[in-house]
């Protein structure tokens, strides 16, 4: 397990990523329901779209983070940019998770934690789906204890967020978000900066005294 996994630390700087683009983050969300609440009409269409709307939510946070300009229409580029990955990425979470809730909750919470980064391997760093869902579960795998917290706060807060009328999800939803990134931020920034195995390294010497002063 990795001790340097800060779940505080992500809540925290989730939360001040959410603050300094609430605005934009609540009407990014606003979308993202409406869509999703309209796609419920249809059977299944929820499933379909949950995916790409996830990873459309995402596209809009890596953008505000890398402090681009807001643009509403991001939040279809799950869409546009990588429909078919997302899709399956968001069918078989779903279907894993629900597996877990069938057999009991608490595991529902661990797989629901292994696969938590999948949407940003695919949107970030552009893998398809199952290695996407593959280097999610990888990550999982080292930190079981991590994820299921994780898993078990993001759902605590949207929980909380429908208790308060639902109007609390404009506000738990893209936080869970924020949280979910940070924590993404992280654990990819360790494997960086961890030297390649039998890599071979250069001592550079340092440069000559200059000359003594006459």
């Amino acid at each position: 397990m990795d001790s340097s996994f800060d779940i505080q630390r992500y809540l925290k700087e989730g939360w001040e990523l959410f603050i300094a683009n609430a605005a934009n983050l609540v009407v990014a969300t606003i979308v993202f329901l409406i869509v999703q609440i309209v796609a419920g009409f249809v059977p299944l269409g929820s499933f379909l779209v949950s995916g790409p709307m996830i990873g459309g939510m995402f596209y809009v946070l890596l953008d505000l983070r890398d402090g681009k300009q807001f643009n509403i229409m991001r939040v279809f580029d799950g869409f546009k940019l990588k429909l078919a990955p997302l899709v399956l990425v968001g069918l078989l979470t779903s279907l894993f998770t629900m597996l877990g809730l069938i057999l009991l909750v608490l595991p529902s919470f661990l797989i629901m934690g292994w696969y938590l980064f999948s949407f940003l391997f695919v949107v970030d760093e552009d893998k398809d789906f199952w290695p996407a869902m593959e280097a999610s579960r990888e990550i999982g795998f080292k930190n079981h204890l991590h994820v299921f917290i994780m898993a078990f706060v993001i759902c605590a807060l949207n929980f909380l967020g429908v208790l308060a009328i639902g109007i609390g999800t404009l506000v738990t939803i893209p936080l869970s978000l924020c949280f979910v990134l940070k924590a993404f931020e992280d654990v990819r920034g360790f494997a960086a900066k961890a030297p390649a195995s039998g890599a071979a390294t250069i001592s550079v010497p340092p440069p000559p005294p200059p000359p003594p002063a006459e």
